[in-house]
């Protein structure tokens, strides 16, 4: 625990759907770490791809938000 800094990580939905299988995307799968309840979901995850579905749930960064925050950090 920290009082330094935060990450934040924002989404558009909480899961990924695609051909009547969907997985949910919470916190952990926000940092990578998706889990699964199934072997047939974990096939599906392999199949479609861990940065896929994170780039389709995740809320995207405009171009004025990415610059302001690399002004920030120099």
């Amino acid at each position: 625990m920290t009082t330094e800094w935060i990450f934040l990580s924002p989404r558009i939905r909480d899961d990924y759907t695609e051909e009547n299988q969907s997985i949910a995307v919470n916190s952990t799968g926000m940092v990578g770490m998706l889990l699964t309840k199934s072997e047939e979901q974990t096939e599906f995850v392999e199949q479609v791809g861990p940065l896929n579905i994170l780039a389709n749930v995740g809320k995207p960064w405009s171009q004025n938000a990415r610059a302001g925050r690399e002004r920030r950090i120099q």
